[in-house]
């Protein structure tokens, strides 16, 4: 069934406003957190977390970096490897940490570009 552009606001509100021609604007507002209650308390939680997370990454450093150093002491080429591993993850959990915020806005403006 073919729609004639003309009919097209006749039938519903929406589809005449989701023209080529419309604002978009009041389908995918900007983020505003101001605009929610509780999200002061909710960037909050997520700064302490990314606190956590990095102490995490600190803890898993220094245990991944002494356990290198007496495994490469001791001789042991396994446990060496695991503990390469372990200093390896925790430099790459600290470096995701302080790359998310970037990497989600980078995201969302990629995003922001799409169009229907």
């Amino acid at each position: 069934m073919l729609i004639l552009p003309d009919l097209v606001p006749l039938i519903h509100p929406f589809l005449a406003a989701a023209g080529p021609s419309s604002d978009p604007s009041w389908i995918n507002p900007a983020p505003d957190p101001s605009s929610l209650p509780g999200s002061a308390q909710i960037l909050t939680v997520v700064s302490g977390v990314r606190w956590a997370a990095l102490v995490a990454c600190l803890v898993g450093l220094v245990v991944g970096a002494a356990i290198w150093a007496f495994s490469s002491h001791s001789g042991n080429p396994y446990q060496m490897s695991k503990a390469k591993i372990t200093v390896l993850g925790a430099l790459v959990g600290v470096f995701v940490i302080g790359a998310a915020p970037a990497l989600i806005q980078w995201l969302y403006n990629l995003g922001t570009q799409v169009s229907g």
